[in-house]
């Protein structure tokens, strides 16, 4: 029974406002990512990108110190240094303390100082400034270099002037100290770098320089276009089928729906061996989620192709080309510019504006097919592959049933299904090893988990399509006991799921070297060609503990020996002082290390792995397509071995393996 609450319980004083930053502190996580400091140090350079976008700035300076703040410079306008005398603080303190200020409101015909920018909401650089131990403005304008500071987001040294030592001096310098007590995770370096080289490309003749302790600084300047750029990430040995396809479009003056300022730039390329860099932007932001912009892009290739494709009667009978076929073979960069774009969240992983799918879309049909008209043979190469992708969709798209009319299991050999018929409850667990197979299926659930024991490690299926990797037999397993087709390159809104037998799929192995290889050829496997899984959280990867604890039992309780299981060596050293603190003696404690899943009995297994309410379970998420696609290259192409050990010299020491 609910309980009734007096009135008194909820008065006016109940009622509250949270002034500058506050909300932005209470709720971090509707304003930036929690995971890592990149998004809250790239809303500053947003700002500098800004200025650039808007032609004011020439060259930015991001630099990385040894106590882990970051600095931005550019050598834009400067922000303003007047006094506002409505809010009654000077100019840059209520840039960096009220929320919804800004410079970039401007109304459609009236842009005010910033055309097309990616700062829209007045949002950005109040959290940065919100979420930060210490933030350091410096602003060089009219001869003047002015300076304050900030501590949690409030200030602490008020706005100061001084005569500039260069009097043609201009520009901004925030210097961040991110708090970390609101993140889960630190400053992802390779992540921010690919980020700064990426928004190099895209603003022609800017300078980006990067500087990090005890490494010499680096620096971009593109003067080339993004065909150029494209080609460079695709690689040299990279197989396309044609030259990159490129075009631009600006509008000069209000034209229908679109405005001065408006417009995008795009290179495409087809590749014989599936689907290959992708970036998209909208205002220099990174759409690592694409949007409208993406989907524009898609149905414009798509009617421009299919269109050229019938007109030279190169689609075969009993063949239907579809977007996805187009889709899984493009590699490309997506540049647009919108004066007042709409995105899904604040950190503007999706655009939302349907006037980006309408802007991209009938361009780029047009130019495309006329292109293609003018160069039959690249036609003739592009129509080729994207029938041959065609039939190996179709190919690959076999029907699978849990169980036929007769109970009879239409399944792989080695699949040990479970009772349910309720995929929402069902888990499939992939161990590795026969072994560790058996242990797995007397341990768990029959009724909801099912188990499917591999045989070693599984093909390498990055470099290959989807029809190859259906001939090796561990990868065309997985995909009959899981009950959906290969989707290379589709979002989980092109693909059906309906059929999907376990909604949950959880990668089991042993916690060694030859274990995280395992997961690592597994997780390639579902993201080069069952991408909606992963996007809709179904693959998770288990964590079996490491080793067994067997000590006296607490005082007071029935047993005669407490067993615990830590995950990792940091876990066994916290489980050893807490046993010191009740003065167990070391002599009476037994540590036992598994070497593999093997070593564990039914019961073990059960009581750290199966059991949801013992176990650890990570999921599978792709926070970052291109950082994602990028690392994958680098680790599973077989001619990337070059490139592989020099990594590992120089880098592979800041990776957190799991």
């Amino acid at each position: 029974m609910a309980t009734t609450k007096k009135t008194a319980d909820y008065g006016d004083a109940q009622i509250k406002v949270l002034k500058g930053v506050e909300a932005i502190q209470r709720r971090p996580g509707m304003y930036t990512d929690l995971d890592s400091t990149n998004h809250m140090i790239g809303e500053v350079f947003d700002n500098s990108q800004d200025e650039a976008l808007a032609g004011a700035a020439s060259r930015i300076e991001v630099e990385l110190f040894e106590d882990g703040a970051v600095a931005v410079e550019d050598d834009g306008r400067g922000i303003p240094t007047g006094f506002n005398k409505e809010e009654g603080v000077s100019t840059p303190e209520l840039i960096f303390t009220h929320t919804h200020a800004g410079g970039k409101f401007g109304e459609a015909d009236n842009r005010g100082a910033y055309g097309a920018s990616g700062g829209l909401h007045g949002v950005g650089v109040k959290m940065t400034n919100a979420l930060s131990l210490r933030l350091e403005v410096t602003i060089w304008r009219d001869g003047w270099e002015h300076a304050l500071a900030f501590e949690h987001g409030k200030v602490v040294e008020p706005l100061k002037k001084k005569k500039s030592a260069d009097p043609a001096k201009h520009g901004t310098r925030v210097k961040v100290w991110p708090d970390p007590k609101y993140f889960n995770g630190g400053f992802q370096l390779a992540r921010f770098e690919h980020m700064l080289r990426s928004k190099a490309v895209l603003m022609h003749g800017v300078e980006v320089v990067w500087k990090r302790p005890d490494r010499d600084a680096v620096s971009w300047k593109f003067e080339s276009d993004l065909g150029q750029f494209l080609t460079e990430e695709l690689g040299e040995d990279s197989l396309t089928v044609a030259p990159v396809f490129q075009m631009e479009k600006d509008y000069e003056q209000d034209e229908g729906a679109f405005l001065r300022g408006e417009g995008f730039t795009l290179a495409v390329a087809f590749q014989e061996q599936g689907r290959g860099f992708r970036q998209s932007y909208v205002n220099l932001i990174p759409t690592k989620d694409g949007g409208q912009h993406e989907a524009g892009l898609k149905a414009g290739m798509y009617g421009a192709i299919k269109g050229v494709l019938d007109h030279m009667g190169l689609i075969p009978a009993k063949i239907k080309v579809e977007p996805e076929d187009v889709w899984a073979r493009a590699a490309f960069v997506l540049s647009t510019k919108l004066i007042d774009p709409s995105f899904q969240n604040q950190t503007k992983d999706k655009m939302t504006s349907p006037k980006g799918k309408v802007l991209v879309e009938k361009l780029v049909r047009d130019n495309l097919e006329l292109w293609l008209h003018d160069h039959p043979d690249h036609a003739r190469a592009i129509g080729e592959l994207i029938v041959s992708e065609a039939q190996r969709r179709q190919k690959s798209n076999l029907p699978v049933e849990r169980r036929a009319g007769t109970g009879a299991s239409v399944l792989p050999g080695k699949l040990t299904d479970c009772r349910s018929n309720d995929p929402s409850i069902c888990e499939l667990f992939l161990v590795e090893g026969d072994s560790a197979g058996g242990s797995t299926k007397e341990g768990r659930d029959k009724d909801r988990q099912a188990v499917l024991p591999l045989k070693g490690k599984i093909y390498n299926c990055w470099e290959v399509d989807s029809a190859e990797m259906m001939a090796h037999d561990e990868p065309r397993a997985i995909a009959v006991a899981i009950g959906v087709p290969p989707h290379m390159g589709k979002t989980a809104a092109e693909v059906d799921l309906s059929k999907l037998r376990y909604h949950s799929i959880i990668i089991l192995s042993d916690a060694d070297d030859d274990g995280l290889h395992i997961q690592s050829l597994l997780a390639a496997y579902f993201l080069r060609h069952y991408p909606a899984l992963i996007e809709k959280g179904h693959i998770f990867v288990a964590q079996p503990p490491l080793f067994r604890v067997d000590a006296p039992a607490k005082k007071g309780s029935k047993e005669k020996e407490e067993k615990i299981y830590v995950q990792d060596q940091g876990a066994l050293d916290r489980t050893l002082r807490e046993l010191e603190k009740r003065n167990v003696p070391r002599d009476k404690i037994l540590i036992q290390r598994f070497k593999g899943l093997g070593e564990m009995n039914a019961q073990e297994l059960c009581d750290t792995t199966l059991e949801p309410s013992m176990r650890t379970l990570y999921r599978l998420v792709n926070e970052d397509a291109a950082v994602t696609e990028e690392a994958f290259n680098l680790m599973m192409v077989k001619k990337n071995s070059d490139s592989r050990r020099m990594w590992m010299e120089q880098d592979g020491n800041t990776v957190n393996s799991d």
